[in-house]
């Protein structure tokens, strides 16, 4: 019978560490393309920086559990009489499960802030008060069901130590924690899937051409790398928290981590291509984009400054603080804007061939 092999630790800690290492690397570039070349930092950029954060603790965290689990497997394999006696293994299983507590109240904070980071990046474009709403709503759900899994993981067994230490006694029930980490699972998949097709109904809203909202589409649509890899740890979840096999149990941990991270970094870095496409069409063209402070306002991206020689003639409260945006993603370029029953605000007097709309739409409101 061939003795049962985990995943190699060198292969391990490349995937983690490789994918954070791109996941700061984009995530800096994102920061130096809004402040240096749009001239400002918004609210997504904030949050996407707590992100990466968290991000570190998490790789930290994963790495500590995953090198005392190579340490024990093969002695558990190959000479199982060592930890006849419960007592032997317990140092093992305690660290273990304190590892797993903070793991999880780390992943589910992680993630929080990277969802919440692509909210704030849709509210920037979304000028339907529909848009808006359904944003607050996801938004809400988001933060809500992260605190709930917050307080259910912490107190899953009282006293909270009993949650790592098996030698404590319990007082009352134990939450089922297989069945709460597959449901957050579950619940992470679907939001995902929401963020996913939410910017969809915007583009198709855009006046401008048809090459230019399948640009913006592809754009939007980077997010489905994040989504698969949700999906896979998903599946994985349910078969990991399923088995009774001990060893089985054991040999999938560095694989369910693995796709953990993944899902963690491949979502930081699909949330800043849009920011990178952007920096990267401003060196295309010799550095000559214009900011947003340029165009007329002073501050971007609350909108609140009233644009300077408004080109509809009209007050900061006709103009809208959705238009204003717009006007800012036109260079400042005299544009007349008509506020639709729906809340769109179309452009009437300025049309956008594909590379300037992914360039300037996505430079002032993309993550």
């Amino acid at each position: 019978m061939a003795v049962p092999q985990l995943m190699p630790k060198s292969q391990f800690d490349a995937i983690i560490f490789s994918l954070y290492a791109v996941a700061v690397l984009t995530t800096l570039l994102r920061l130096y393309c809004r402040r240096f070349v749009l001239g400002a930092l918004g609210a997504d950029d904030a949050l996407i920086t707590c992100a990466i954060i968290m991000g570190a603790a998490t790789a930290a965290l994963y790495h500590k559990k995953l090198e005392d689990l190579y340490i024990f497997f093969p002695t558990f394999v190959n000479n199982p009489a060592k930890f006849k006696d419960p007592r032997s293994i317990m140092p093992f299983i305690r660290g273990g499960l304190r590892l797993s507590f903070l793991q999880n109240l780390v992943y589910v904070i992680e993630l929080g802030f990277i969802k919440l980071a692509i909210l704030a990046f849709y509210h920037r474009i979304a000028v339907a008060k529909r848009h808006q709403y359904t944003l607050y709503m996801t938004g809400s759900l988001i933060i809500g069901f992260t605190l709930a899994f917050m307080f259910a993981k912490i107190f899953q067994g009282v006293p909270v130590r009993a949650s790592w230490d098996v030698s404590v006694p319990l007082r009352g029930t134990r939450i089922d924690v297989e069945k709460l980490d597959i449901a957050n699972s579950g619940f992470q998949t679907a939001i995902d899937f929401i963020l996913l097709v939410l910017p969809l109904s915007v583009v198709v809203k855009l006046n401008t051409n048809r090459k230019a909202k399948a640009g913006l589409v592809v754009l939007f649509s980077l997010g489905i790398f994040s989504f698969a890899a949700t999906i896979v740890r998903l599946s994985l979840s349910i078969k990991y928290k399923g088995t009774k096999d001990v060893i089985k149990n054991l040999r999938l941990q560095p694989t369910y981590s693995a796709w953990t991270q993944s899902e963690l970094n491949v979502a930081i870095v699909c949330a800043n291509m849009p920011a990178l496409w952007t920096l990267a069409k401003w060196l295309l063209q010799g550095r000559s984009m214009t900011k947003p402070s340029e165009a007329g306002y002073d501050r971007y991206p609350s909108g609140r400054t009233p644009p300077r020689g408004n080109a509809s003639g009209g007050s900061q409260d006709d103009f809208g603080q959705r238009g204003a945006m717009m006007n800012a993603v036109t260079g400042g370029q005299r544009t007349s804007y008509n506020e639709k029953p729906d809340g769109i605000t179309y452009k009437t007097e300025v049309s956008m061939d594909v590379n300037e709309t992914a360039e300037r739409y996505g430079n002032h409101h993309v993550v």
